[in-house]
């Protein structure tokens, strides 16, 4: 039997992510070969941006081109399951049903994935690639019929779970998620137009705790939306639309705006627990709420909520060792502002008592009002950061400097 899938879009999360890494790695390697380079009318760091997106952008595409190949179908005999190119990427691959250990659904948001397991490794097949749901629910239920593995009750659980997740309806688009994408766009073009050169993010609204602690409470709101380059606004988007529109999805949009905005403020709380003239800036976090949020959410109601609605453990590992890398790697990390952020998060999922698409009427009102007050709060701090004269911003960075320079004498002075 033969199942035809279709060729992968151009923006699908594999070329994304190629395209991610790409750029990243050209961005760092940069230094080794700029000075080959002949001298460009543009400045250093747009040509080094431009460079790094167009360049990444052909690696990418090379890199995924097979996962786009036209005319590709599964085959399935009573042997063995042959997955074609624009599945793997690479060669196709044969994985024989006698040696199945496991099938398992996966996946966030009705975005499904049927997991195959053995003991040479295992096998990923999203759902979205055939041609249409029902070609998918064949397929799976050929697969249990002439498979190997799980038992006859594991098997009907599966296709239970399967046939629910395609019959539910398709989840609303994560607006939310988008517009909070655009304000930190916003704001971060807003700083650059400040006229403060390295220091943008800290004048215009980045979170220093010793400005805070002499009345510039705006700071708590305005680092969030401000970031440290274009790369890490990249990474940083990236992120929340991963994570965010799940969350959106699973929790509610009222939900997702109120631990969202609730934690970055926590976070920057945290951050400015230690007096020092150091500064921060950056979404990452009210990103960090959301994971705690998502960890709670998981925890609490992992039993009665479909497995394919809920974060794979894929999610998690990645999500562990991306910032396990980011702690080894980046020395500048906010590391409270983070840990300030995972804590707020969780604590609002709690205090909120959110659930899985859950349609409790009053508990969505008290979510609903508890968004339109963080909302508020926002609002005040951007507004306050907007409006300021730029007389203000020039006494802000002096006051830094004067703290830059007593810290690092008080420095020089240990022992």
């Amino acid at each position: 039997m033969q199942f035809r899938v279709r060729p992968a879009r151009l923006w699908d999360r594999a070329f994304l992510t190629s395209l991610l890494v790409a750029v990243g790695a050209i961005w760092l390697m940069w230094p080794l070969f700029r000075d080959h380079l002949s001298a460009s009318p543009l400045p250093a760091a747009t040509t080094r941006l431009t460079v790094s997106l167009l360049v990444g952008f052909v690696v990418a595409w090379l890199f995924t081109r097979p996962l786009r190949r036209l005319g590709d179908a599964v085959e399935l005999t009573p042997d063995g399951l042959t997955l074609p190119r624009a599945l793997t990427g690479g060669a196709p691959v044969v994985t024989r049903l006698a040696d199945l250990r496991r099938l398992e659904l996966q996946g966030v948001n009705n975005r499904l994935r049927l997991l195959l397991g053995t003991a040479r490794g295992r096998q990923v097949i999203a759902a979205e690639r055939f041609e249409s749901p029902d070609d998918f629910l064949d397929f799976v239920r050929a697969l249990l019929q002439v498979g190997g593995g799980p038992t006859t009750t594991e098997r009907m659980q599966l296709l239970i779970s399967v046939e629910r997740a395609l019959s539910a309806p398709s989840p609303a688009r994560p607006w939310v998620t988008g517009t909070l994408i655009a304000l930190c766009l916003g704001m971060g073009v807003a700083g650059q137009l400040s006229g403060s050169g390295d220091f943008a993010s800290l004048v215009f609204g980045g979170n220093q705790p010793v400005l805070v602690r002499e009345g510039e409470y705006f700071r708590l709101v305005t680092a969030n939306y401000l970031h440290g380059g274009a790369l890490h606004l990249v990474m940083n988007m990236l992120s929340l639309w991963n994570v965010g529109q799940a969350l959106e999805r699973m929790l509610g949009r009222w939900a997702l705006l109120a631990i969202y905005l609730a934690s970055g403020i926590t976070g920057a709380l945290a951050s400015d627990w230690f007096e020092s003239a150091r500064w921060s800036v950056g979404a990452s976090t009210s990103l960090f709420g959301l994971v705690g949020a998502l960890a709670v959410t998981h925890a609490m109601h992992r039993h009665d909520t479909p497995a394919h609605l809920l974060p794979t453990g894929d999610f998690w590992r990645n999500t562990l060792f991306f910032n396990g890398m980011l702690v080894l790697m980046a020395p500048n990390i906010d590391h409270l502002g983070h840990l300030g952020g995972a804590l707020g998060g969780a604590g609002m999922a709690l205090a909120l008592g959110v659930r899985p698409f859950d349609g409790a009427r009053a508990r969505r009102a008290t979510v609903r009002l508890v968004a339109v007050l963080f909302c508020v709060v926002h609002f005040a701090g951007l507004t306050t950061a907007l409006l300021r004269p730029r007389e203000q911003r020039a006494a802000d960075f002096q006051r830094w400097a004067e703290l830059e320079l007593a810290e690092r004498a008080k420095s020089t002075n240990r022992p």
